[in-house]
């Protein structure tokens, strides 16, 4: 565990975190991560699956295919509702001792807004990230990233419903992602989240269907690092808002990439399901490049890419 004088401390707005580094909404499995697995003392904090005011069964099977570069994922936000996770996962995910950042879905403004104020008045959660982008759905979330103005209603519903931190997770398929970023910032939003999955499809020639069940699915791992980097430069050049930054990291280089780009902390999923080790790896390279390449303190490097 590092302390508060840290060299990999980080800061997300006025939420300080002990690493840059934070598990990615739905890569993240209680039941085995928190028994040995992972050491989260470690982490700058934890991501939540989605959680969504009903249970959800989530897509049909097959729901994951690795693909060139990465891994096709149609999991379509299964969780076992709010009532479920406030009684059996809140308490457990609390007791892992980092900062919690629980990730909420909708079908509308006002199950978002329930959720937010169920979720934003608790001590043991640090921040809530609004998943207006989840492309493995056909209702709510995946509607939100079409239009800046049905985004913006989702954040303010939820700034309305708490005072709490309000991240929000933007999609790489939004057109202008720059105008969502402004319009999040306007509506209430404390930092954002950059990004989603982008959308891909897998298919078997033979038999001429989609591999997955559902078809399309969200592509995620280091094919699409590239170009969620880009992303990250432009909405941290677009707005004041601290941004995390979400896509294929598997590496100290890749956190490194991605500060010196504009974000302030970033989120791992795909690299993890594959090698559950890859937090200590990255934590020690991390280290490594402080003590031999004289980086001094990561926040110090963050947006600090030429123009």
């Amino acid at each position: 565990m590092h302390d508060a004088s840290s060299p990999l401390e980080v800061a997300v707005g006025d939420l300080r975190l002990r690493s840059p580094l934070l598990t990615a909404s739905g890569t993240f499995n209680l039941k085995t991560d928190l028994t040995g697995v992972l050491d989260v003392r470690g982490l700058g904090g934890i991501v939540t699956k989605t959680v969504t005011r009903k249970p959800r069964p989530g897509n049909p099977p097959p729901r994951i295919a690795e693909v060139p570069g990465g891994l096709l994922n149609s999991i379509g936000l299964e969780n076992e509702g709010l009532e479920g996770f406030r009684a059996r996962e809140l308490p457990r995910f609390a007791a892992a001792g980092v900062p919690l950042i629980v990730s909420i879905g909708g079908d509308d403004a006002g199950e978002f807004a329930e959720l937010a104020a169920a979720f934003g008045g608790r001590p043991e959660v640090a921040a809530v990230e609004i998943n207006v982008s989840c492309p493995n759905v056909d209702r709510g979330t995946a509607a939100f990233a079409a239009r800046p103005a049905a985004m913006a209603r989702v954040v303010q519903a939820c700034r309305d419903a708490t005072r709490a931190r309000l991240w929000v997770k933007l999609s790489p398929e939004s057109p202008d992602l720059w105008a969502f970023a402004r319009a999040a910032e306007e509506a209430g939003a404390s930092a954002l989240t950059v990004a989603n999955s982008h959308v891909g499809l897998a298919v078997d020639w033979r038999r001429r269907r989609p591999v997955l069940g559902r078809g399309a699915a969200g592509y995620t791992g280091p094919g699409i690092k590239p170009l969620t980097l880009r992303l990250v430069q432009t909405v941290a050049g677009a707005t004041r808002l601290p941004v995390v930054g979400a896509g294929g990291v598997e590496s100290a280089d890749d956190v490194m990439d991605y500060l010196v780009a504009g974000a302030s902390a970033v989120e791992v999923g795909t690299a993890y399901l594959r090698h559950p080790g890859v937090f200590a790896d990255i934590t020690a390279g991390l280290e490594r490049f402080v003590q031999e390449e004289g980086i001094g303190r990561l926040q110090d490097w963050v947006g600090t890419l030429a123009s």
